[in-house]
């Protein structure tokens, strides 16, 4: 019994520092990431985060971050392909932020119905968001202006 539970009170040791240092490896990939990136070096701060990303698949925090650095090279495939990847976690910290920002980068391709659809579902999870109701607003005018231009068109 004592040997049997010696070995697990190391098991958990273990485990409790392998934690902490995917933990730490993956904060100071982040800080890395911000750093670059607010010295606008937007590739290389997408460098650190798919580096951390190959050590750490389907960290919700680091596929947050990766769409961010995307969004910012205009890449919005990959930053839409990278919030979907929270989405799909679904109890990640980042869910109605990663809504958000997947509206952001549907709008900034004109996808004007899937991002009118991703700030709905932000605005279900964090119903006081000012930022999504405003945008949610401006992409609902924005549709209604299509609309009528092509409605005018056809006339």
């Amino acid at each position: 019994r004592s040997i049997l539970l010696n070995l697990f009170c190391y098991w958990l040791l273990l485990n409790g520092f392998i934690v902490e240092n995917i933990s730490a490896s993956i904060d100071g990939a982040l800080s890395k990431s911000n750093r670059l990136a607010q010295s606008q070096k937007n590739e290389e701060a997408l460098n650190v985060l798919l580096d951390a990303a190959v050590k750490h698949p389907g960290n919700d925090k680091i596929n947050f971050n990766l769409g961010n650095s995307f969004y910012r090279l205009n890449n919005f495939d990959e930053a839409i392909q990278s919030y979907q990847q929270v989405i799909k976690i679904g109890q990640s910290p980042y869910l109605s932020e990663s809504f958000y920002n997947l509206g952001n980068a549907y709008f900034r391709q004109g996808k004007l119905r899937e991002a009118l659809a991703a700030y709905e579902k932000t605005l279900q999870l964090a119903p006081n968001d000012e930022d999504a109701k405003f945008n949610l607003e401006l992409v609902k005018r924005e549709i209604k202006r299509r609309l009528n231009e092509e409605k005018k068109r056809q006339e």
